[in-house]
């Protein structure tokens, strides 16, 4: 995964209590920016300024959308701030 990183194919976003991975995806009718990894305490503190972070990422590649496979409970979490799930995926459309 270093090695991913290092090349910028995997993206690293550090936050004081957690820390995320994220990848862009080329699909045949879109780009998404992927939340692969997430992990941390407290995500209600630093869940903001992350979706923040990808959004940023997301409109520099392109990106229609935020995507991450997830347990139900990050679902309910991430709700306020304009995630829902699509099948087992939650996603957020970059506008």
């Amino acid at each position: 995964m270093l090695e991913r990183i290092k090349r910028g194919e995997v993206q690293a976003h550090q936050f004081p209590q957690g820390f995320a991975l994220t990848e862009i995806r080329q699909f045949s009718t879109e780009r998404v920016c992927f939340v692969t990894w997430l992990y941390g305490k407290n995500f209600d503190e630093w869940k903001a300024p992350l979706v923040e972070s990808n959004v940023t990422l997301a409109k520099s590649q392109g990106c229609a959308a935020i995507e991450a496979a997830c347990r139900f409970g990050l679902e309910r979490s991430l709700r306020d701030l304009g995630f829902r799930r699509s099948q087992i995926i939650i996603r957020k459309e970059i506008t």
